[in-house]
């Protein structure tokens, strides 16, 4: 095991050649440390209440199924505190660089800016807690929860079945009231992915082919398989899906022989118009990364061992010059670049490209335990039991 200090001094080394041997660039980047930090709570930190039988359990050598990361910039406004999570970490940092919270990921946790969950492979109780460990309520439903913004979803265990509650936050950042369920749906075959926005709406996908975005009053709309005009494909189902940060576009990744990207506008009167799509040529079966830019002017998604950038403006797809094993990812604006983490087998890589796809920033990095993300104008880098910030400017 790599000690704390050893990994700060490779973290460190790692930047410093970053930032003295960058790429060469027409903007003449300039790359600044703002802070390293290790993952070791300080003194304030509120430890959670002790976990229930069939709650998560510290140190369980179990991941979750990637069905569910933090998207977008879900930031609650006033929020001081930053999430983080990592394949094996997550926590709250507060913007000086300290850690609020860190705890292990012992199978699954959906986390936002005002609360997070953690639950087990056959979760029995869903407790919603503030950063820091508080409870903040109990839910009365057990699943698979997906934090966001003032809402969390739960997906019942067999997975055909979404209800959503609404929570209601004190001025001390505890609950005011119980829980309130908002709505409660069953669908026609098991959801593959979802994903929602900050308005409270979502887009779920199904097995069977078919999508279903659920407005924020809880209306629903049936799309997908049979709705794009297409001939269908030998395998019907849906891999990814996703929504832009206003809710108003959605896309789809389905099937298989052939396989489909389709983006669709979702109107103010909840009606959804097919703009584009596109049959892929290489396809990937099972779930895969299907990303709305922060600004919703792209869409990054994989398509066999293929990371492909789409404009919304023009729907141009470009390759971005990445192999599919992105392990996290920070997408950027278009005046700012884009972080992404690919993963080996040993070694990770993080790579920064400009909005114009040129690379502005390539190191290679120790172990597996790797991962990106951003917030106020800095990207956080995870590695092992260390984070740093760091800016890129324009020099």
């Amino acid at each position: 095991m790599r000690t704390t200090k050893t990994l700060l001094l490779l973290v460190t080394l790692a930047l410093l050649y970053a930032v003295i041997s960058p790429v060469p660039l027409s903007l003449e980047p300039t790359q600044r440390v703002r802070f390293v930090t290790a993952l070791e709570p300080h003194d304030d930190h509120e430890t959670p209440g002790q976990n229930q039988p069939g709650q998560n359990q510290p140190g369980e050598d179990q991941r979750a199924p990637a069905t569910e990361e933090l998207r977008g910039d879900e930031r609650v406004p006033g929020a001081e505190l930053r999430p983080f999570r990592g394949p094996g970490r997550f926590g709250y940092l507060r913007h000086d660089g300290t850690v609020k919270q860190s705890e292990p990921i012992s199978y699954g946790v959906t986390i936002t800016d005002s609360h997070y969950l953690t639950y087990d492979r056959a979760p029995q109780e869903l407790v919603v807690r503030a950063p820091g460990g508080a409870e903040v309520a109990a839910l009365p439903r057990s699943g698979y929860p997906i934090a966001a913004q003032e809402r969390v979803y739960v997906l019942d265990r067999f997975q055909d079945g979404v209800t959503a509650y609404e929570l209601q936050f004190g001025s001390s950042g505890g609950a005011s009231a119980e829980p309130r369920e908002l709505w409660s749906r069953r669908f026609s075959s098991p959801v593959t992915d979802l994903d929602a926005a900050a308005d409270g709406s979502l887009l779920l996908g199904l097995l069977d082919g078919t999508a279903e975005y659920i407005s924020p009053d809880g209306e629903t709309v049936q799309f997908g398989r049979g709705h794009s005009g297409e001939s269908r494909s030998e395998v019907e189902a849906v891999y990814a899906v996703a929504l832009s940060p206003d809710a108003g576009m959605a896309a789809v990744l389905t099937g298989l022989r052939p396989q489909r990207l389709l983006v669709y506008e979702i109107s103010a009167e909840r009606d959804l118009e097919l703009l584009h799509t596109r049959e892929l040529e290489h396809a990937r079966r099972g779930p895969s990364l299907l990303r709305f830019a922060p600004a919703g002017d792209r869409l990054v998604y994989e398509h066999g061992t293929v990371l492909t950038e789409v404009s919304m403006r023009s729907f141009e797809h470009a390759e971005l010059g990445l192999p599919a094993a992105v392990g996290s990812l920070e997408l950027g604006t278009p005046d700012r670049p884009s972080a992404f983490v690919v993963r080996g087998d040993e070694m990770s890589e993080l790579l920064v490209l400009a909005p114009n796809r040129s690379t502005v920033m390539q190191s290679r990095l120790p172990g597996e335990d790797v991962f990106v993300t951003g917030g106020d104008g800095c990207y956080v880098l995870g590695i092992e039991e260390v984070l740093v910030c760091f800016e890129i400017t324009d020099g």
